[in-house]
């Protein structure tokens, strides 16, 4: 097995909800970072965070971030082969979100 360590994503997140990362083929991926930074002079984004799918389901993590505000996510959250990390963010163009980890193949 070989471990791949860095970014996975890196934007501003969309209006819409949709996927920001898939696990790509014959790999495991383990998500030990999310940071989330509102940039724009806008209180109140919600940002929705998604695991294996973009329903109300697979809602994973919901915060609300006033103008320069961010939120952390510190630990470990293992996806398969194919499986995504879904978001969104109440005003476009306001959240940027860094997400790091390990991919394993």
């Amino acid at each position: 097995m070989a471990d791949s360590f860095g970014v996975l994503y890196q934007d501003q997140l969309p209006a819409v909800a949709a996927a920001l990362y898939t696990v790509p083929a014959s790999t495991q991926a383990i998500i030990k970072h999310i940071k989330l930074l509102n940039t724009s002079a806008t209180d109140g984004v919600t940002v929705t965070l998604y695991v294996g799918g973009l329903t109300a389901a697979h809602k994973w993590h919901q915060v609300s971030l006033d103008a320069g505000e961010s939120a952390e996510f510190s630990g470990s959250l293992t996806l398969e082969t194919a499986q995504t990390l879904g978001g969104v963010a109440s005003s476009a163009a306001s959240i940027t979100t860094t997400v790091t980890g390990d991919e394993v193949t």
